[in-house]
């Protein structure tokens, strides 16, 4: 037998065993072969100085040892025992990492299962995945490794860095994304149609310590996004107006919050400056408001904008008014605004040299202007400096608008 023992109970229990052994000592995909021997260990099994330590379960009476989940993927004792000594190989040659236990138990997993495809010996964490819970169920980890595989990727490779830290964090949770949704999905990894899974999470919810979980958030007629504060992601995040939101997220070792958010620029803003028509402006007096109810305003207090070449006339006259209307989010970093009209707006003199005047603005100039973001869809896009960009289209030209905060603004 390539696996040996010293324990006559061990061996007898490994006896009937022999030819599955020899079978799986020809496919193993590492060299070693430690020593077996029995003990009291929490779980089936532990690797101790170079030796696999069994759980004296696995030599009690009857079909199956004492501990072994019920139901129907439960393993009899001696597929228990052979799946045990397999998977501890595993751990044995992968030794010590500071990655999470899922990565090497479900390494260890599916290698046994590989070597004795027959057996089933990893129906029971296929079926423990459908939890969603890795930190719970280490084992399950075999079904994110098997998900990959199907993408093309080799779950040697994919386990290891997982294992030894060498994946970033960013990355590591960009895989798990790709796949969760095949793990939760209808049909699952493996055997496991039937296996009932967790209702989705609406938000706000807490994720524990490696965790997949599908999310399901109503319909908003403003739209939304998913945030997560921790170690974590969702995906899709975006849900647009209208819609609902189904998708999934997992969380890292700390676990994460799923949090409600409005997905949109939320805040009070300034135009500082705009580019378009082949023109680059200059801006005074223009802000835009995006309420989290989805309420947009446009202030212009005093306003204009133009060119070098303008500002005589700024000098000279200003727009004044509120008017109001909706912003709608219309996926990442992008939304559209309506329900606008000029109505209101007021062109103005200016005071000093300049005619004292007020006559409606919504024919001209900046009215016109404001009267053209209706219906307008735009992208919005975060600065380092905390400053925002806008670009969309007006008139049929690309336009691009820098704005400032004027009260903290948010990046929701």
């Amino acid at each position: 037998m390539p696996w040996t023992s010293d324990d006559e109970r061990l061996r007898a229990l490994l006896a009937p065993l022999d030819e599955a052994l020899r079978a799986a000592d020809a496919r193993f995909p590492v060299p070693i072969r430690p020593p077996l021997a029995l003990g009291t260990v929490p779980g089936w099994f532990s690797v101790e100085d170079g030796r696999i330590v069994l759980s004296e379960r696995l030599v009690a009476d009857g079909t199956h040892a004492p501990g072994e989940p019920e139901g129907p993927r439960a393993l009899d004792r001696w597929r228990r025992a052979l799946a045990s000594v397999l998977e501890a190989t595993v751990h044995a040659a992968m030794g010590e990492g500071n990655g999470p236990a899922w990565a090497r138990a479900g390494l260890a997993v599916h290698v046994a299962d590989a070597c004795c495809p027959d057996l089933g010996l990893a129906d029971d964490a296929l079926a423990a995945a459908r939890t969603g819970d890795l930190g719970a169920h280490p084992r399950a980890g075999v079904a994110v490794l098997r998900a990959w595989q199907a993408q093309g990727l080799d779950p040697w490779s994919q386990a290891w860095a997982v294992w030894t830290g060498q994946l970033a964090e960013d990355d590591l949770m960009e895989a798990l994304i790709s796949a969760a949704g095949r793990v939760l999905g209808p049909s699952g990894v493996g055997p496991v149609a039937d296996v009932a899974r967790p209702a989705p999470h609406d938000v706000p919810t807490t994720l524990g310590p490696w965790t997949l979980a599908r999310v399901e958030v109503a319909a908003h007629p403003r739209g939304g996004r998913v945030v997560v504060e921790g170690e974590g992601r969702c995906a899709p995040a975006w849900a647009p107006a209208d819609r609902p939101l189904s998708g999934v997220a997992v969380s890292g070792a700390a676990g994460c919050r799923l949090l409600a958010s409005a997905g949109g620029p939320v805040g009070s803003w300034e135009v500082r400056s705009a580019g378009g028509w082949g023109r680059i402006l200059g801006a005074r007096g223009v802000g835009f408001v995006f309420r989290p109810t989805g309420r947009f305003e446009v202030v212009l207090a005093d306003a204009f904008v133009g060119g070098p070449e303008d500002l005589t006339v700024a000098e000279r006259v200003g727009t004044s008014g509120v008017t109001t209307g909706r912003w709608r989010v219309d996926g990442p970093h992008r939304l559209t605004l309506y329900g606008l009209s000029a109505d209101g707006v007021t062109l103005h003199g200016r005071g000093g040299s300049s005619p004292e005047f007020a006559v409606p603005g919504a024919g001209g100039g900046l009215g016109a202007g404001v009267a053209m973001l209706d219906g307008s869809t735009w992208t919005w896009t975060p600065t380092d400096d905390g400053r925002m960009r806008f670009d969309g289209h007006l008139g049929g030209a690309t336009v691009e608008m820098v704005l400032a905060p004027t009260d903290g603004g948010s990046r929701a």
